[in-house]
């Protein structure tokens, strides 16, 4: 150990030798100067291979003669390190025999000269640099042994430095790899060329790729034989990503089905896409240089154009609805959008527009729009234009003291007609009946189908001495034979009238009053004529007494919550509930919700109610949660309940106490509730919206035909009114109109859900057509709270035949 240390210490390079050339023994000196991490790294290799050729051979031979117990010198030995940096040494070789090994050893100890010393200085200034450089260094001698490796080559292959200098490729790369770069290295020892190639690399355990350019440069001065070869290795990952990423952005480019055209800050178009070409008709050549304005159609006017640079100016952006024309001259709309570019200094240096050619979307719009205002079957006015054009007319009666005639009627045991003769003569005799009826009416009034066999006429400014001889013509003429596909069809109508103003301000009020007045026709034998008088509100007695009752249920427990099952038609799961509420009241007995809902409504009730369902509603989605994640419960809101102030966050309350996502919740909202008020009412929805609440239109296309708000209302579903389901297996109309509202659903992605499924010939015709969502007795009734807890865990796939005969026996 203190000859080890004395050895350590000595000021000369030292170490020490056997008969083959082995290095048996160096100090700190020696693996400096040799370029190995330590001495005992060192120890083990040949000293003749740290050495040239022709250095080799004369330090063999003054080996060779050295003899026991002498010394020799051997001068200006040229040796190069690890780096190919030219060293001159001077050895002295010292041979003695060692008796306790039984063999001769071999003292070299050498000194540097001193312009080699002075060297010194640069070789740690390239070490310094080797091992900062961001990029892996290594080298190796013409025996493929390693002789340097710098600290980034160390950190990215996770290696130590003793287990790589000093040995051979192999012990520390895998074959495969190792023989391809001795290949490499002695092709360029051979060659006397660098070489360079670029690389994929997987990063171990990461799935990764790295990209490296690996160059292969000479060690060694021109004039002299080469010392070996080194290995420089440049991670280019970054540069490859960057021009993938360049790639991939110029294919989404030329490949998007969108326009996209892009100009300088000139606003000259300067490139365009396929997408452009396609829509516009315009070759590329066409417009490369050209502004923009080419395209105009000029429908809008310039301060259409100011807006629209105000906007890209102050917020680098615009975006809209805009009429443009083709190189044909056709003029077509199209959804643009315009980004300013700018630079770091804030100055514009080019603008970006993408574009979309809508006209199938206007078409579609323009479809809805006719569906918005007029009934499907007899091309009648709908409740939306009744109710618009009644509405401003008795607000202009009351300022002018005009009187205008609401009248509700309806057809006379007109059931018995599709029972007996078919839905198609059904169908037919009401376009008839709205034929004959227009032919008697003036141009100012308005014919209105509401649904089924219910019409509306509405006469605006008419002298109240006119009215009676007027209903008296269309009563006489309505009940006049109907020739319908060569049969013979008869038919009369209960008719109830309300007078504007002294029976009502509204349109509301008039339809209500008029519609007891008819009901009170019906009940004095129908085919007849009823004014409204105050005799009829004697109804509003049990109406009354709901009232009051209804006042008690909730804190009496009167009430209750019954839920019926939604089937997915896409994958025969249920996908959700909707909540329905049942009264059983200690005096009234079972009150129906068609009885009590329109009373909680009137009197206020509505608020205190809806709160209750929504509370029992969200707590039972609870426990179905944990059954199915993915269920939706439906709860019906009312108007009332809808234009609360505390109406949202009420209900976000709500969710919050029981955990629920507002995802897991559908609010069902009737079509007359989107017209009234429709400016507050859309905000309200795009607010429920935006907190992930789902909003579906209930009992659709049987209110206000409210399509053409579907395209601007947050709706995620329409319910299919059971009117249309019932004979869709036998009413080829009501199949068609089914067929379009599912169509048009589907074209403005939002769902359908057919309510009062109850036969399995309904089911085909609905999967068939595409209809996503059933609900109805023939896939279960209204279940309690416990009985749908039991539905939801055991109807998992099970088959909606199944499902009826488990459960309906047993729902009430």
């Amino acid at each position: 150990m203190n000859f080890k240390c004395l050895f350590d210490i000595q000021p000369d390079v030292a170490l020490v030798i056997d008969r083959f050339s082995v290095i048996k023994l160096a100090n700190s000196k020696a693996s400096d100067l040799f370029g190995f991490r330590s001495p005992e790294v060192m120890e083990g290799h040949f000293l003749l291979r740290l050495f040239g050729v022709n250095e080799t051979i004369r330090l063999k031979e003054s080996l060779a003669k050295l003899k026991v117990n002498t010394e020799s010198c051997l001068e200006d030995l040229c040796y190069r390190d690890p780096l190919g940096v030219e060293r001159h040494l001077d050895l002295r070789l010292a041979r003695t025999f060692d008796s306790d090994q039984g063999c001769d050893l071999v003292l070299v100890t050498a000194q540097i000269h001193k312009t080699d010393l002075d060297d010194g200085v640069t070789k740690n200034s390239l070490l310094a640099i080797l091992n900062n450089l961001d990029a892996s260094v290594i080298t190796y001698n013409r025996d493929g042994v390693c002789t340097f490796a710098n600290e980034d080559f160390l950190k990215v292959n996770d290696i130590k430095y003793e287990d790589v200098v000093g040995k051979r490729r192999e012990s520390w790369m895998p074959y495969d790899a190792a023989v391809k770069e001795e290949a490499e290295s002695a092709k360029v020892l051979i060659s006397g060329l660098s070489s360079s190639d670029e690389v994929e690399l997987t990063t171990s355990g990461h799935h990764q790729s790295r990209y490296v350019i690996s160059r292969f440069p000479i060690i060694g001065d021109k004039n002299s034989f080469p010392s070996g070869t080194g290995e420089l290795i440049t991670d280019v990952t970054r540069q490859r990503v960057q021009e993938e990423q360049l790639i991939l952005a110029l294919n989404a480019f030329r490949l998007s089905r969108d326009a996209i055209l892009m100009t300088n800050d000139q606003n000259r178009i300067i490139s365009v896409n396929d997408a452009f070409v396609r829509i516009t008709g315009y070759a590329e050549t066409e417009v490369l240089g050209k502004d923009p304005s080419l395209l105009a159609s000029h429908r809008h006017d310039h301060h259409f154009y100011k807006r629209m640079w105000d906007s890209i100016n102050q917020s680098n952006h615009w975006e809209g609805e805009i009429w443009n024309r083709r190189k044909s001259g056709e003029i077509y709309p199209e959804w643009l959008s315009i980004s300013k570019i700018i630079d770091e200094k804030n100055n514009s240096t080019h603008y970006i527009a993408v574009f979309t050619d809508i006209t199938r979307k206007k078409q579609t719009e323009d479809e809805i729009e006719n569906l918005a205002f007029y009934d499907v079957l007899t091309g009648l006015a709908n409740r939306y234009l009744l109710a618009d054009r009644v509405g401003m007319t008795v607000q202009s009666d009351m300022r002018n003291n005009a009187t205008s005639a609401l009248v509700y009627f309806d057809l006379d045991h007109f059931k018995k007609v599709n029972d007996t003769m078919g839905h198609s003569i059904g169908d037919k005799l009401l376009q008839e009946v709205a034929i004959r009826m227009k032919r008697l009416i003036r141009e100012k009034d308005t014919l209105s189908r509401l649904g089924g066999d219910e019409f509306v006429l509405f006469m605006p400014d008419i002298n109240p001495n006119d009215i009676e001889a007027r209903l008296h013509t269309l009563v006489s003429r309505l009940n006049q034979p109907y020739t319908i596909l060569d049969t013979e069809v008869s038919i009369s109508g209960s008719f109830g009238v309300a007078v504007s103003p002294d029976d009502g301000n509204s349109y509301e009020n008039l339809l209500r009053h008029a519609d007891m007045a008819m009901y009170k026709a019906k009940e004095d034998g129908r085919n007849a004529v009823c004014f409204f008088n105050r005799k009829l509100e004697m109804r509003a007695i049990k109406k009354l007494k709901i009232d009051n009752e209804l006042r008690y249920a909730i804190d009496a427990q009167e009430l209750r919550l019954n839920f019926q099952p939604q089937l997915s038609l896409t994958d025969n799961k249920i996908v959700g509930c909707e909540s329905l509420l049942r009264w059983k009241s200690r005096v009234l007995g079972e009150v129906s919700p068609i009885e009590f809902i329109p009373v909680a409504e009137k009197s206020g009730l509505i608020n205190n109610l809806g709160k209750w369902v929504i509370e029992q509603s969200i707590s039972k989605t609870k426990e179905l949660l944990h059954i199915n994640p993915d269920l939706k419960m439906a709860i019906n809101i009312s108007a009332s309940q809808l234009r609360a102030d505390d109406f949202l966050s009420s209900l976000k309350s709500m969710c919050g106490k029981y955990d629920v996502p507002a995802s897991n919740i559908e609010l069902e909202v009737t079509e007359s509730m989107l017209m009234e008020k429709a400016d507050s009412t859309m905000k309200l929805l795009n607010s429920l919206a935006r907190h992930g609440f789902n909003m579906a239109i209930d009992d659709f296309g049987t209110g206000y035909s409210s399509l053409a708000y579907l395209n601007w209302m947050p709706v995620s579903s329409i319910k299919i009114d059971r009117e249309f389901i019932q004979d869709i297996h036998q009413n080829e109309k009501h199949r068609k109109v089914c067929v379009s509202m599912i169509r048009l659903a589907r074209s403005l992605d939002i769902k359908t859900v057919a309510e009062g499924v109850e036969i399995d010939e309904q089911l085909r015709i609905l999967q068939q057509e595409g209809c996503d969502i059933i609900q109805g007795f023939l896939y279960s009734k209204p279940l309690s709270d416990s009985q749908v807890l039991r539905f939801c865990r055991e109807s998992v796939g099970l088959d909606p035949k199944r499902a009826r005969a488990k459960y309906n026996s047993k729902a009430g």
